[in-house]
Order: structure tokens, then sequence, then C-alpha cells
């Protein structure tokens, strides 16, 4: 769930694509497309027990793309037990962003967009001139830990080059083996402070 507290213009959300229009102007979240796959449904209440390993991979926006540009492996902690957490009950810099502000996608170079449909899609993606903080709250009343194993393509492949264009790392890039695992949780994003940087 997803509650926003306040927006800077009306939008009447009927298509996805107006997410990445307002995560942009609204709090200077650099939005794009993606498709997501995953390998168990998610934890509700006539599915409560987690998988032992859940596969989430993350695709280009279009149908006929098959290679992912992420894919991680979470395994969730059995013990202890699932606990209530909230964000909030940590330092204030775990719940606070600030982001710069953003280009454009049209100041993109045309051979960046593949389809017609990623060209009308980087309309949406606009550009903003001011840096924004926002406050995200997070809470949810059953959270545990569970390991992260981030699938990295061999070097030289096709599918490390295809990894290159939508998620460019550097070969040093390293994440956290142990990650958070949240059970239907909330998330309230509220209203942005601008500031000129």
């Amino acid at each position: 769930m997803l509650q926003i507290s306040s927006i800077k213009s009306f939008i009447y959300v009927l298509k996805i694509t107006v997410l990445v229009f307002v995560g942009r102007v609204n709090w200077n979240t650099p939005k794009h497309l993606a498709r997501f796959a995953f390998s168990s449904p998610p934890v509700s209440a006539s599915n409560p027990k987690p998988p032992e390993a859940l596969l989430i991979q993350v695709y280009p926006p279009s149908p006929a793309a098959t290679t992912p540009f992420f894919s991680a492996t979470l395994r969730p902690f059995t013990f202890p037990p699932a606990l209530p957490f909230k964000n909030t009950w940590l330092p204030s810099f775990f719940g606070i962003l600030a982001q710069p502000p953003l280009p454009s996608a049209l100041s993109a170079p045309p051979e960046a967009f593949v389809e017609e449909t990623e060209q009308a899609e980087a309309v949406l993606a606009v550009g903003t001139d001011m840096w924004c903080e926002f406050r995200a709250i997070v809470s949810t009343k059953r959270a545990r830990g569970c390991w992260v194993d981030v699938h990295v393509p061999k070097a030289g492949t096709e599918e490390a080059k295809t990894t290159q264009e939508w998620w460019p790392v550097e070969r040093e890039f390293r994440p956290w083996w142990v990650g958070l695992w949240m059970e239907e949780a909330d998330m309230l994003v509220e209203e942005s402070k601008e500031w000129k940087g």
C-alpha cells in the first residue's frame, strides 16, 4: 500500500506510466518502467508462510525482452520469528531521502529508445531543477532478516552487455548480503521540501 500525503498537481492515475511522472516531479525519484517477475506469490493471510527462497528478476519494459537486467535471490531467516518493525524507531537518516535534480529522459539520444512505446513513455520522464528532501515511513507487523544473493552475469557475455545497458554498475560494486524482509508492509511518502542546489 502506497499512500501519498500530498501531490503538487491533480493527476488521475489511469496508467502505471503516470506514476513515473509523479515520482519524478514530486520526489526527484529517477523512475523508469520495468517488468518484474517473482518466483513465488506474495506472503498474505491466504499464503502466510514465506518461501524458502524468492527469485526476483527485473526486465526492460518491452515484452520482447527475455534477459533480466537485475536478478537476485532472497532467503528469509527462519529464526528468530518475524517481529513488528517501523523505520521511525531508528535514527532519522533511515527514513529521510534527499534527491538531486533529475535530467529529462528526452535529453537522451534518439537511439536510446528502441520502440515507439519507449519514446512515448520518455515524455513522462520529466526533468527537475530543484533538490528535493522527503520522509518515507515504512512499517509492518512482520519483518525478519534475509540473505541476499545478487546474480551477476559473467563478464563478456551478451547477458552482461544487456545488464550494463539497463543497470550500469562498477566492477567494485558489492551489494550487502543481508537484507530486511517485510510482509504486507505499509509505506507513507510525505510531501517533499525543495531547494536550489
